[in-house]
């Protein structure tokens, strides 16, 4: 969940202009405590990509105001998958995104830091290969 348009947060980064075009990529693993379907939501302003173990689930890459997206992933209780979200932001203004998930055992919240992990080693190369349609 991120939100850079406070003014003391207007950008990702301190070498990043505030109001400028960006984009971000976090990358891991994410693991569930339960053997079910989750529904991931994403809302964002402005693009968002969420990738899980290669799989395009969620894929808006365009300018516009805040919006929410959904999609669904079954996971296997603790199995850790890879994982990789990417944001756009660009034409200024909001810029936001947060990144929700819910099942039948687990209410509709934020995905916790404790649902992710580092990456292993041989993660990136294998993330380099995950591409958008276009």
């Amino acid at each position: 969940d991120f939100d850079f348009t406070s003014p003391e947060d207007r950008s990702p980064g301190p070498k990043i202009p505030p109001l400028s075009d960006y984009t971000v990529r976090w990358t891991g693993r994410i693991a569930a405590r339960n053997t079910e379907t989750y529904t991931f939501y994403a809302a964002a302003d402005d693009g968002v990509r969420v990738w899980i173990n290669h799989k395009l689930i969620i894929d808006d890459w365009t300018a516009h105001s805040l919006k929410q997206f959904s999609s669904r992933f079954t996971f296997k209780a603790g199995v850790q998958y890879v994982f990789k979200c990417e944001y756009l932001e660009t034409n200024g203004g909001g810029a936001l995104v947060y990144l929700y998930w819910e099942s039948p055992h687990q209410p509709k919240q934020f995905v916790p830091e404790d649902a992710f992990f580092y990456p292993l080693p041989s993660d990136e190369e294998e993330l380099t290969d995950d591409k958008a349609p276009y």
